[in-house]
């Protein structure tokens, strides 16, 4: 009887081990799925967002294309655009800006589809010209046949000025080497898109320490990349050290700055009495 009754205890406890093994496991599989329908359903959301995205921004830049075009006559087709060359929305700013303020002097740091869309609009209004700096020997030849395919070598001239070390605010930076100042007398119009952003933290941010002193009283400056949090930093550097200038973000595909200079009133008072 003993034995009896212990197989049959025995037989509740396993039959009981077994119920809470199998509902365990049961359990432990429907939050798998649950979390994997989840995370597959997050995914989807995630994807469908990202295409949602593109698809936007595709279509913004076919747009801005289509509206840049109509201001040029051009030779030959306009070499790729996006990625590592300027997005269409950023060049509809350039033409834009040229537009209000018929720059004299065009200065750019990296050269590519912005100095051509420069100088052929330069072209078009029958004045001013485009000096593009570029460290890299390649690039520079690039853009130089691209120039003379549109016949517009006249409106633009490429500087290769390999980077070199400076020192600035007791740090080192690799800016361009500085045999073109003496070509330039005074700036309308500053491009920076350059030197790439990888070289080193803040890599842009010896443009207006090395230009500021060229810049007209009514100079632009247009900076690319200010999507990146690296470009913003150097835009809040600026304008704590230049109190004069202001600045305005454009959301474009990559973000772009554009910094002006601003006048005080006892500047303008000084530049009256002088006068």
């Amino acid at each position: 009887m003993n034995l009896l009754g212990w197989s049959m205890v025995d037989s509740k406890v396993l039959s009981v081990s077994l119920s809470v093994s199998v509902g365990l496991i049961l359990f432990v599989q429907i939050a798998i799925y649950r979390k994997q329908r989840e995370l597959h359903e997050r995914k989807q959301r995630e994807l469908h967002e990202k295409l949602r995205v593109e698809l936007r921004q595709n279509y913004k830049q076919v747009e801005a294309m289509l509206s840049m075009m109509q201001f040029f006559k051009l030779k030959r087709p306009l070499p790729p655009m996006r990625n590592w060359s300027i997005s269409p929305d950023l060049g509809n700013i350039i033409i834009s800006t040229i537009l209000d303020t018929k720059p004299r002097i065009v200065v750019e740091c990296g050269s590519g589809i912005s100095t051509l869309l420069t100088a052929c609009l330069l072209k078009e209004l029958g004045q001013g010209k485009i000096y593009s700096l570029e460290h890299d020997q390649e690039y520079a030849d690039i853009t130089r046949k691209n120039l003379e395919a549109h016949e517009i070598l006249d409106k633009a001239e490429v500087i290769y000025a390999p980077l070199k070390e400076i020192s600035l605010q007791g740090n080192t930076w690799l800016w361009y080497q500085n045999s073109f100042i003496e070509k330039i007398t005074s700036i309308d119009l500053l491009i920076i898109d350059g030197p790439p952003g990888h070289l080193q933290k803040m890599a842009r941010y010896p443009a207006i320490p090395m230009l500021y002193s060229l810049l007209s009283d009514n100079a632009t400056i247009i900076l690319d990349d200010a999507k990146r949090e690296d470009e913003r930093e150097i835009v809040k550097v600026w304008l704590a050290e230049y109190k004069n200038l202001e600045c305005e973000y454009r959301d474009t595909e990559k973000g772009t700055a554009i910094l002006r200079k601003v006048h005080s009133p006892e500047d303008l008072d000084s530049k009256n009495s002088g006068s």
